[in-house]
Protein backbone atom coordinates (compact mmCIF):
# COMPACT_ATOMS: atom_id res chain seq x y z
CA UNK A 1 0.00 0.00 0.00
CA UNK A 2 2.87 2.38 1.07
CA UNK A 3 4.24 1.99 -2.38
CA UNK A 4 1.45 4.27 -3.87
CA UNK A 5 0.39 2.25 -7.55
CA UNK A 6 -2.69 0.58 -7.96
CA UNK A 7 -0.98 -2.75 -8.63
CA UNK A 8 0.40 -2.70 -4.97
CA UNK A 9 -3.36 -2.07 -3.49
CA UNK A 10 -4.58 -4.46 -5.64
CA UNK A 11 -2.08 -7.13 -4.22
CA UNK A 12 -2.56 -5.69 -0.62
CA UNK A 13 -6.16 -6.78 -1.47
CA UNK A 14 -6.04 -10.15 -2.46
CA UNK A 15 -3.08 -11.09 0.47
CA UNK A 16 -5.38 -10.02 3.35
CA UNK A 17 -7.88 -11.76 2.51
CA UNK A 18 -5.49 -14.61 1.37
CA UNK A 19 -4.45 -14.19 5.55
CA UNK A 20 -8.16 -14.04 7.09
CA UNK A 21 -8.84 -17.37 4.56
CA UNK A 22 -5.65 -18.89 6.47
CA UNK A 23 -6.95 -18.08 9.72
CA UNK A 24 -10.44 -19.59 9.24
CA UNK A 25 -8.92 -22.63 7.76
CA UNK A 26 -6.69 -23.06 11.02
CA UNK A 27 -9.64 -22.09 12.84
CA UNK A 28 -11.67 -24.93 11.06
CA UNK A 29 -14.68 -22.76 10.12
CA UNK A 30 -16.15 -25.02 7.43
CA UNK A 31 -16.58 -24.20 3.92
CA UNK A 32 -15.35 -25.33 0.21
CA UNK A 33 -14.40 -21.64 -0.37
CA UNK A 34 -13.50 -18.67 1.39
CA UNK A 35 -17.04 -17.34 1.39
CA UNK A 36 -18.46 -20.16 2.50
CA UNK A 37 -15.85 -19.79 5.64
CA UNK A 38 -16.57 -16.01 6.33
CA UNK A 39 -20.35 -17.58 6.52
CA UNK A 40 -19.86 -20.35 8.50
CA UNK A 41 -17.76 -17.68 10.96
CA UNK A 42 -20.22 -14.77 10.70
CA UNK A 43 -20.82 -14.61 14.50
CA UNK A 44 -17.54 -13.76 15.29
CA UNK A 45 -17.49 -10.38 13.50
CA UNK A 46 -18.72 -7.34 14.53
CA UNK A 47 -19.17 -5.36 11.10
CA UNK A 48 -20.09 -9.31 9.27
CA UNK A 49 -21.17 -6.37 6.55
CA UNK A 50 -17.98 -4.43 6.37
CA UNK A 51 -15.40 -7.70 5.96
CA UNK A 52 -18.31 -9.11 3.33
CA UNK A 53 -17.54 -5.69 1.64
CA UNK A 54 -13.74 -6.21 1.51
CA UNK A 55 -14.12 -9.58 0.37
CA UNK A 56 -16.22 -8.61 -2.95
CA UNK A 57 -13.95 -5.95 -3.66
CA UNK A 58 -11.26 -8.56 -4.04
CA UNK A 59 -13.40 -11.16 -6.15
CA UNK A 60 -14.08 -8.26 -7.97
CA UNK A 61 -10.62 -7.41 -8.69
CA UNK A 62 -9.69 -11.38 -9.36
CA UNK A 63 -12.89 -11.93 -11.39
CA UNK A 64 -13.02 -8.80 -13.73
CA UNK A 65 -10.13 -8.25 -15.94
CA UNK A 66 -10.07 -4.68 -16.19
CA UNK A 67 -11.42 -4.06 -12.00
CA UNK A 68 -8.31 -1.57 -10.15
CA UNK A 69 -8.47 -0.54 -6.83
CA UNK A 70 -7.99 3.25 -5.99
CA UNK A 71 -5.93 3.85 -2.58
CA UNK A 72 -9.01 4.77 -0.26
CA UNK A 73 -11.24 1.80 -1.71
CA UNK A 74 -8.29 -0.19 -0.93
CA UNK A 75 -7.34 0.93 2.27
CA UNK A 76 -10.87 1.08 3.55
CA UNK A 77 -11.10 -2.82 2.46
CA UNK A 78 -7.48 -3.56 4.13
CA UNK A 79 -9.17 -1.98 7.39
CA UNK A 80 -12.16 -4.16 7.20
CA UNK A 81 -9.90 -7.18 6.66
CA UNK A 82 -7.84 -6.26 9.88
CA UNK A 83 -10.91 -5.64 11.92
CA UNK A 84 -12.19 -9.23 11.32
CA UNK A 85 -9.19 -10.74 12.25
CA UNK A 86 -8.86 -8.95 15.88
CA UNK A 87 -12.43 -10.31 15.78
CA UNK A 88 -11.03 -13.34 15.43
CA UNK A 89 -8.59 -12.29 18.16
CA UNK A 90 -5.43 -13.11 16.25
CA UNK A 91 -4.43 -9.89 15.97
Amino acid sequence: MGLGRPSNFRQAVLEADKLLDFVLRKMNYEGETIADRIRSSKDCYKDYQGLWDAHKVRNRLVHESQSEVMHHSAKEAIEKFEKALRDLRVL
